[in-house]
């Protein structure tokens, strides 16, 4: 059964060994989604749903990366709801109300007031430069939680930080 499976001339080995990989293959694709699956069920009952808000009918305050919402505190603790996960291109405005994002799909989240920033250079599993992150902390369900927005520069997060207010102690040395 060996010689069959690393002969090259036989075509039957060949199909056998990719057919063989390609099962595996889609066996860990089943079972990571079925994880996802698992993991977003628990998210969505602990943190429940992600408040959604009208773009404001202004221009957008600036773009930014958001790399993903953290539990606060953690870097890597990460929230598992659709519309938090991941890394997207969003534009944002910052007001009374808090802090809108709207992602490159037209979804618009209302993060609410904003209880603190800070800037950091990793969250969430990705790591850029220096202060090129801006951490964002607000409330979901009760629940504080970091959503972090990646700069073009650390000048950039900077103005935003300082914009938004409510500095927490610095994310540069670790993690606030």
């Amino acid at each position: 059964m060996v010689d069959l499976i690393q002969s090259d001339a036989n075509l039957f080995g060949e199909i056998f060994a990719t057919a063989l990989f390609l099962a595996i293959f889609l066996l860990a694709l089943a079972r990571m989604r079925r994880g996802w699956r698992r993991r977003s069920g628990d998210a969505a009952a602990r943190y429940g749903a992600v408040p959604r808000a009208a773009a404001p009918a202004r221009e957008p305050d600036g773009q930014a990366l958001c790399t993903g919402t953290t539990v606060a505190g953690s870097r890597l603790e990460r929230v598992a709801l659709p519309e938090l996960f991941g890394r997207w291109r969003c534009d944002w405005w910052a007001g009374p109300e808090g802090l809108v994002l709207r992602k490159a799909d037209g979804v618009v989240l209302g993060l609410g007031p904003v209880a603190a920033t800070a800037r950091t250079g990793a969250h969430a599993g990705r790591a850029v430069g220096r202060g090129r992150i801006a951490l964002v902390r607000w409330t979901l369900n009760s629940i504080e939680v970091d959503t972090g927005l990646q700069f073009d520069s650390a000048d950039e997060a900077v103005a935003f930080t300082a914009r938004l207010g409510g500095d927490m102690a610095s994310a540069e040395g670790g993690h606030a």
